[in-house]
């Protein structure tokens, strides 16, 4: 009964989220801001639906403190503007105001980390097709990072998530070129 009554009350909140849905402008689109789907040190992913297209995307908020922070998300951006695959997110648009650049990408699915901690509070492993399946696709992602000379340096179960029955790498936040040397992001 009670899981049934957080499942309603989650589910009335994002419906108000929509109601007070607050519209932002992109380089080359604009997009209606929604719930919280996630957050991290430094940037908060919200639901979005872009205004022309009606298509469900995720925003990625990123406050800049400073000018360091402002130059990491540049590289992120041009991170993504070198890799072309399907195991790494598309970063579709992006836009900057006041020193909060906001990034779109496709809205995907469940995480790895979810499916992992699903699976231990159940005591169950996760199928050995579905875990090989995440192991290729994240391989294909850093040989693809690799082959463009970065390094990913924030790989772990929270930015794999499924995309359809593949799975894709969505944080590059914190890229190296080889060229550069390995910073400490904390």
């Amino acid at each position: 009964m009670l899981a049934w009554l957080q499942a309603c009350i989650n589910w009335l909140c994002k419906q108000w989220a929509w109601f007070f849905a607050k519209r932002i402008r992109l380089n080359n689109s604009s997009v209606d801001i929604g719930p919280v789907l996630a957050e991290g040190g430094f940037a908060t992913v919200y639901e979005a639906i872009d205004v022309r297209t009606k298509r469900a995307i995720a925003i990625k908020q990123i406050r800049c403190p400073d000018a360091d922070h402002a130059k990491r998300i540049d590289e992120e951006i041009a991170a993504h503007g070198k890799l072309r695959h399907a195991t790494i997110a598309e970063l579709l648009d992006y836009g900057v105001e006041r020193g909060v650049y906001r990034l779109a990408f496709p809205l995907y699915g469940v995480s790895v980390r979810k499916l992992l901690d699903d699976a231990l509070a159940t005591r169950t492993c996760l199928p050995p097709q579905m875990t090989a399946s995440i192991l290729v696709a994240v391989g294909e992602a850093l040989a693809e990072c690799h082959d463009q000379k970065l390094i990913v340096g924030d790989l772990k179960p929270d930015n794999v998530l499924q995309c359809n029955s593949s799975w894709v790498l969505v944080d590059l936040g914190s890229c190296s070129g080889f060229e550069a040397p390995l910073r400490d992001r904390r």
